[in-house]
């Protein structure tokens, strides 16, 4: 394995590793009831999506058309939840801030 092949593997693990932390605790913020149940279950999940995906990259001649087709409609469904999940924490984090703006604003025109 060459510098090129081993820099690339690790930007591509940080990337998910980036993306799963956001996933994982944005869907924790949109189900706060059970937090840690939806942080295990989130994280099982995001793992789940890169054994599935490095599975049907290393052994796509392999297999049939059937499993192809099924792990591939898996992983696309896992890439919207992990989308939906970064949008959680960031809409999230958008809300607590725009929260944060408009009680100032309130307090200067009560001062005004």
């Amino acid at each position: 394995m060459n510098k090129f092949q081993l820099t690339l593997g690790l930007s591509a693990l940080f990337i998910a590793g980036c993306a799963a932390f956001f996933s994982v605790f944005g869907i924790g913020k949109l189900f706060s009831g059970a937090f840690l149940s939806v942080v295990v279950m989130a994280s099982s999940l995001e793992l789940g999506k890169l054994v599935a995906a490095s599975f049907l990259y290393r052994y796509w001649n392999f297999i049939n058309w059937f499993q192809k087709v099924y792990m591939t409609f898996a992983v696309i469904v896992l890439i919207g939840i992990t989308s939906a999940g970064i949008f959680g924490y960031l809409s999230n984090a958008y809300q607590g801030a725009t929260l944060e703006f408009e009680k100032q604003s309130t307090e200067l025109l009560t001062i005004e």
